[in-house]
């Protein structure tokens, strides 16, 4: 949490006056959100209930009411609008800021190094573990803007009700905490999952973004035969290259009716880039497992055994499977 706490500190003094501008957003939106609740009870007892006892209102009490809470909803749109937008430039800088230097950084060191680290590796180092690093800088103006509509109401709290006030303390701490044990849990499972997407990376960026870089440092025999290792790990797990095809195409892209087989033609006659997602994919391999599965059970028979004899070592199977049952196709 201490590293965290100084990753952020230094995204704030590298941008503090965009970080400013966000947080009183933030807390404008914040405090307005709570005079919302304030001015619904303003109207409520001195013009709602009056107008009920006595029948009638008059219109300067309703152009009050109307302008507060018109009044509200602009201010509150204000701070939404300097809190995203401030947020947001500021997340874009940091990390634009951060992918350069670590590049540059790469560019002084000596080629021997760069020789001794796959380029998906270091690509991913400038890509995806900045974005990672950065990305909580997003909701940091909403979680300081939330902190202090919690303080006004609690204040707010106090003054209207002291017992509502002292259940809603006890109430909030037990929140934190079971929020700090989620981050606790959850934290080494999020770190693994970033050095499982920097090992896909490895292939992943070389077979796009990098492949003119390892021709360029003459590595190409290297790369190809560290990629036939790689391919050689997946069908000694047992995985099929048609349902690793598969799940590899729907790694941030979707058809957009929720169906998760497709056939090499399928895939090729459906692609659209416009579907292609912004958002960083996660290599889920249980969901791999399940996709493979699937293709295995719709394997015939003779195919099935062929593909056996060949994963195995071991001849014969195909007569064995003739007196054998097929395989349990899988629920549509």
């Amino acid at each position: 949490m201490r590293d965290g706490f100084r990753v952020l500190g230094a995204a704030i003094r590298r941008q503090p006056l965009i970080f400013s501008l966000s947080t009183a957003g933030s807390l404008l939106f914040g405090a307005l959100t709570v005079a919302d609740a304030w001015v619904l009870g303003w109207a409520t007892d001195h013009v709602v209930l009056p107008a009920f006892h006595s029948g009638t209102t008059t219109s300067g009490a309703l152009v009050a009411v109307l302008a507060l809470f018109v009044g509200v909803a602009i201010l509150r749109a204000v701070g939404i609008v300097a809190r995203r937008l401030g947020a947001g430039v500021m997340q874009y800088r940091v990390q634009a800021a951060y992918r350069r230097e670590v590049t540059r950084k790469y560019l002084s060191l000596p080629m021997s190094w760069h020789q001794q680290h796959p380029t998906g590796q270091l690509l991913s180092n400038a890509n995806a573990d900045v974005e990672a690093a950065f990305e909580p800088l997003a909701p940091l103006p909403m979680a300081v803007g939330t902190l202090a509509m919690m303080l006004i109401a609690v204040a707010q709290m106090f003054f209207a009700d002291l017992v509502m006030a002292l259940v809603g303390l006890l109430v909030f701490p037990l929140v934190m905490v079971a929020n700090v044990i989620f981050q606790r849990v959850s934290s080494p499972v999020f770190t693994r999952i970033q050095a499982l997407r920097a090992e896909l990376s490895e292939i992943a960026h070389e077979s796009f973004d990098g492949a003119m870089v390892v021709k360029t440092l003459g590595r190409e025999g290297e790369e190809t035969e560290r990629f036939a290792r790689k391919a050689q790990e997946l069908r000694d797990e047992g995985y099929l290259p048609e349902a690793l095809r598969n799940y590899m195409a729907l790694l941030g892209w979707g058809s957009g009716d929720d169906e998760t087989i497709f056939s090499t033609d399928d895939l090729v006659r459906q692609f659209s880039i416009e579907r292609v997602s912004r958002n960083p994919a996660q290599f889920d391999h249980q969901k791999l497992r399940w996709l493979n599965g699937r293709y295995v059970r719709e394997l015939p028979v003779d195919e099935l055994t062929e593909r056996l004899e060949t994963f195995t070592g071991r001849g014969g199977l195909r007569a064995a499977a003739g007196a054998a049952l097929p395989l349990p196709r899988p629920e549509q």
